[in-house]
């Protein structure tokens, strides 16, 4: 294995002729660990370390790591095994800047940025990136925890005409990297115009809104009484022309002459089909956006109306209750499944045109942060001590919980940080623990653990060690 620092380390590929498990699988022993530090075959325990998992520090940097097994099989024979010591955990540094490689502008006030990632982490767990967005040489807003592992961001709510600089900087567990070259784009403001149909250069004549009488109602109109030909018109040269629209009543010499039935019918007039498509974009882990300025309509594009749907089963789509806004907040039950859009409007003829976006895979994300119950001193005398409850996070991300871990901050009176002191990953069924610590102030923060990272912190309130 080649650890680093903030990556969490486990034992694997344990095998014990005389059994471990039971028939149907079940682990039959009680196992305990005590992970070691050393270089050059001299380990020592790690004070703390006797989880099934360890999370590297910085105190192991320049240390190669392995963990020590015991257990009682299922002869009744006590086992102590060693496991192969790993790669020496590297030095943290600072992790190389990223290379940003495009910033595009895609709809209305907002540009998609895309980099490559840092080609060296400084030794540590990539935690995420920091994004700056300036213009005319001022900060106008910074992005920060971005997921370690996408390369795009789409920032929005941007000034169209304005332009912006956008650079960004890589954080390891220990320190950030320098900014990246900036790359420059202007915002659009919008979609273009929708196009206008031409006008008809031999339009269909249309019937008088309001007729006058004719001033000459018999002239030499024939009878009176006669019937307008298939081309609508009635009477003779002395009538009106009858006008036929899908069959309308033409107007002969007498007034009662029935047009034909030989004009256009505007129901037969052909459907322009909308065109472009509708794309999702994800600024964040936390949020899906429909960007939808490519869809034309040469009848005319009418409002956008906007339905998410998930499948719950490989390619059967279901629409998702109320969620019918260009922004979807991707809930954890969505999490590892595909969703789309479905985009619709009525163009300007009547008709009713819909596009569907390509899924998309609701990513996994970390967990919401833990809730801190409460923080107190531990029992005087004996050895220093303070303890934290918790409450599980609300959400896990889509991810298991695997566990959390508990970081004791120490503090001076006027609030500077002088030290942490962190666990290591513990159980994901603990909602206490009782760390022993050197005398002063402390508060403390805990992180939920699932197969994405840690999740952020809750600060508790500031207690002593006694």
């Amino acid at each position: 294995a080649n650890p680093v620092v903030g990556s969490v380390v486990h034992p694997t590929g344990l095998v014990d002729n005389d059994g471990t498990h039971n028939d149907d699988g079940d682990v039959t022993v009680d196992f305990s660990y005590q992970w070691q530090q050393g270089t050059d075959g001299s380990f020592t325990d790690i004070p703390g370390a006797t989880a099934e998992s360890f999370t590297v520090t910085a105190d192991q940097a320049g240390q190669q790591l392995r963990v020590v097994v015991s257990y009682t099989d299922n002869q009744g024979g006590p086992e102590v095994v060693e496991s192969e010591a790993t790669a020496v955990v590297p030095v943290v540094t600072e992790p190389v800047a990223p290379l940003m490689a495009m910033a595009t502008p895609v709809e209305a006030g907002s540009v998609l940025l895309t980099w490559s990632p840092p080609t060296d982490t400084g030794g540590a767990q990539l935690m995420g990136y920091t994004m700056e967005v300036s213009s005319a040489g001022s900060t106008v807003r910074m992005v920060e925890a971005i997921d370690p592992a996408t390369n795009s961001l789409l920032v929005t709510e941007l000034d169209p005409g304005t332009t912006y600089a956008f650079r960004i900087k890589a954080v390891n567990t220990a320190f950030e990297s320098a900014f990246s070259e900036p790359i420059s784009a202007t915002p659009v403001a919008g979609a273009d115009p929708e196009p206008q149909p031409e006008p008809d250069p031999d339009p269909e004549p249309q019937p008088d809104p309001d007729p006058q009488p004719n001033p000459n109602p018999g002239g030499n109109g024939g009878s009176g009484d006669g019937t307008g030909s298939g081309d609508g018109t009635g009477g003779d040269a002395g009538g009106d022309t009858g006008t036929d629209t899908g069959g309308d009543t033409g107007t002969d010499g007498s007034g009662d002459g029935t047009g034909g039935d030989g004009g256009t019918d505007a129901g037969d007039t052909e459907n322009n089909v909308a065109t472009g498509t509708a794309k999702v974009f994800a600024p964040n882990r936390r949020v899906f956006k429909v960007g939808a300025g490519t869809i034309r309509d040469d009848d005319g594009r009418g409002r956008l109306s906007f339905q998410w749907q998930r499948a719950k089963v490989a390619d059967e789509f279901t629409d998702i209750r109320r969620a019918t806004k260009r922004r979807l907040q991707i809930r954890d039950r969505f999490r590892g499944e595909e969703l789309r859009v479905v985009v619709t409007f009525t163009d300007r003829a009547g008709n009713q045109e819909r596009i569907v976006s390509e899924p998309r895979k609701a990513p996994l994300t970390v967990a919401n942060k833990p809730r801190i119950r409460r923080a107190w001193a531990g029992k005087p005398g004996g050895k220093d001590t303070a303890r934290v409850r918790w409450a599980r996070p609300r959400g896990n991300g889509g991810a298991e919980i695997v566990g959390y871990q508990v970081i004791a901050v120490k503090v001076v009176k006027n609030g500077r940080v002088v030290s942490r002191t962190a666990t290591e990953i513990l159980r994901p069924s603990k909602r206490g623990k009782t760390m022993r610590l050197e005398p002063g102030r402390y508060f403390f923060r805990v992180k939920a653990v699932n197969e994405v990272g840690k999740s952020k912190s809750q600060r508790s309130r500031v207690v002593r060690a006694r």
